[in-house]
């Protein structure tokens, strides 16, 4: 269902209502389709086969076998669905597919309806995946992808091909039927893809389409002819064969090359918001149509060479023909510019086109021979850049100021039958920038004129908060800074000039004194930022000690470290200190106490009177 839903989001919108009953049909009969439908994960970049692994060739067998192959799940009746593991963004596939029908000289062939989705972006045109032949010497010839039924299917009805976000290149068909050097199919579905640098012999460059096409978002790009007679060289579609026709939309052609049509071949085919340039054919550069209904395309830089019939449109017999707000112009060859040639120049329909000459097969016919309206009647520039990247991820070529296909259109809003919301650029540009749409894939849209970035209001101002109102013209940048001072940028739009701008938080005198003697404090001034708070630390002289300290609002003490409360104004700290009381000591009661001096006379008196003492004993005993 995932593929489905994928188409749903991208095919034109139908152009009638589509009653409840058929809608609910048409979900029963997808539902039924996709019930029993396998996702096979690609976990190997390898070409061939790799035990234990899943490669992408493998991953068909399984898909066409319905049965496990190596470590790839089991295909299944379904719209079996081919996704890669992460990591896997690149396979070179060095052999073709084995066991094919003679002629079917493919790397990767699909005998059952198949998708391949490589993951990218819906609407995108960015592929994630490139599947090509190698480009190493002594790879043999084949085209890279194949699923057209008469060459290599088993069914008796045509094969659908769904292939999604994938670059498939390098494809070289030399084989005796050579349809398709890059893609091969019948019911053909190509999303956000690139097909390019492959090469047939015969039939289709890049992709040969049996049955039915539908691309949107995607590139065919650089595909050639090895023959000179070769049909198709960016898409072939079989008009022995083709049923449902070619609806291309979102999409470019470039680069391609071939004796016939060098861009694209088709019987019968609808294209929108496309590019179709540099494109080189003998006959019919761009597009060769049996019949075509174009919106919204821009047809030029092509070749024709030396016959250059058509280099930008050929329309053979055929019909219906319809051209609107589509350019055909600036295509050329060795006789002059030859942008439109046609058989039928009167069954040409349309509105509002740029068609630069025409020609039909008797020699060069006047605009005026077509339809009333068909074309604009004039163009004094046709103002078309070179074939560029644009924007989106599919290449154009731009309008420049002065075109004269600017709001030439002639939609001038959306209808329920022509959705054109956006140019072939995608999402991001609008179809509709003034009031009427530009002819062609590209909708111009003027460069913005040139502002240059001018400060706001609090530029140069001293604030009590960071800077709010910072520019007046421009983006403002992030503010740095700490407010010493803050600091900003408002850049210009359009090539304007920048403007730098600062500002300055205000500043605070807090003050600190002490109430009399008894210590300091400090500091004793300091400036401080708005809303922040101030400290100051009391030093108690000897004998004291700290009493208290107050000021600049309800603040806290901590020791002898005072800390304010958040300040807002110029304001003083007081710090008051106080004696510490002195207790006397007490004396203990006990023998008085004697100088050393006192105690040396004592002792000499006692010494005295011990030996007068002696003397007198002695003289009493004698």
């Amino acid at each position: 269902m995932k593929i489905w839903l994928r188409y749903l989001r991208h095919a034109p919108s139908p152009k009638w209502p589509m009653a409840g009953s058929q809608i609910f049909l048409l979900l029963v009969a997808l539902s039924a389709a996709t019930a029993n439908a396998s996702t096979i994960v690609v976990n190997d970049a390898s070409s061939g086969s790799v035990v234990g692994k899943c490669t992408i060739q493998d991953a068909v067998a399984a898909a066409n076998t319905n049965a496990a192959v190596n470590a790839c799940t089991a295909g299944s009746a379904g719209l079996d669905t081919i996704v890669f593991a992460p990591g896997i963004t690149s396979i070179a596939l060095a052999t073709k597919m084995p066991g094919q029908a003679t002629g079917c000289d493919y790397a990767l062939v699909a005998i059952e309806d198949l998708a391949i989705d490589g993951a990218a972006v819906a609407g995108s045109g960015v592929p994630k995946v490139t599947i090509a032949r190698s480009s190493a010497a002594g790879t043999a010839n084949f085209g890279v992808i194949g699923a057209p039924h008469l060459l290599c299917g088993s069914l008796a009805t045509p094969i659908k091909l769904t292939l999604s976000g994938l670059t498939v290149s390098n494809g070289y068909n030399a084989s005796t039927n050579a349809w398709g050097g890059g893609i091969a199919a019948d019911i053909l579905t190509i999303h956000d893809s690139v097909i390019t640098s492959n090469y047939a012999v015969s039939y289709g460059g890049g992709v040969y389409v049996s049955t039915s096409l539908v691309m949107t978002s995607s590139t065919v790009s650089n595909n050639s002819m090895l023959a000179g007679n070769g049909l198709g060289g960016g898409i072939y579609g079989d008009p022995a064969l083709m049923t449902g026709g070619l609806t291309i939309s979102g999409s470019t052609i470039s680069g391609n090359t071939a004796f016939v049509a060098g861009g694209i071949y088709a019987p019968a085919m609808t294209i929108d918001n496309s590019t179709i340039s540099a494109i080189t054919a003998d006959v019919g550069g761009g597009i060769t149509a049996l019949g075509i209904t174009a919106y919204f395309v821009t047809v030029t830089a092509n070749n024709g060479g030396g016959n250059g019939e058509g280099s930008g449109v050929r329309l053979e017999n055929g019909g219906p023909y319809a051209f609107y707000d589509s350019v055909i112009a600036g295509n050329s060859n060795a006789n002059g510019a030859r942008d439109l040639s046609t058989q039928s120049p009167s069954e040409i329909a349309g509105t509002n086109n740029y068609i630069g000459s025409l020609q039909n097969s008797s020699g060069p016919l006047l605009l005026s021979a077509l339809n009333s309206g068909v074309v604009i009647p004039s163009c004094a520039s046709l103002g078309l850049g070179a074939l560029a990247n644009n924007g989106g991820g599919t290449q154009t070529h731009a309008l420049l100021a002065g075109s004269c296909l600017i709001d030439a259109g002639g939609i001038t809003s959306p209808s329920p039958t022509q959705l054109f919301a956006f140019d072939q650029r995608g999402s991001a540009f609008p179809r509709f920038v003034n009031t009427h749409a530009d002819i062609g894939a590209f909708e111009y849209q003027a460069a913005p004129a040139a502002i240059n970035g001018a400060c706001g209001s609090d530029n140069g101002q001293t604030l009590l908060a960071a800077p709010v109102n910072l520019c007046s013209a421009g983006s403002a940048s992030i503010v740095g800074g700490s407010g010493h001072p803050w600091s900003w940028t408002c850049a210009g739009t359009g090539g304007g000039s920048n403007a730098n701008c600062t500002a300055t938080i205000r500043t605070w005198t807090v003050t600190a004194a002490s109430a009399g003697s008894g210590g300091s404090v400090s500091p004793q001034t300091q400036v401080v930022d708005n809303g922040a708070s101030a400290s100051v630390t009391a030093s108690p002289a000897s004998g004291y000690s700290l009493a208290n300290a107050s000021g600049c609002g309800s603040g806290t003490l901590s020791g002898n470290v005072y800390t304010t409360a958040a300040i807002t104004a110029n304001c003083a700290i007081s710090v008051a200190f106080a004696a510490v009381p002195v207790t006397p000591s007490a004396t203990p009661v006990g023998a008085p106490t004697l100088s050393n001096w006192a105690l040396y006379l004592l002792a000499v008196c006692l010494a005295t009177l011990a030996l007068v003492a002696l003397r007198s004993g002695r003289k009493s005993g004698g």
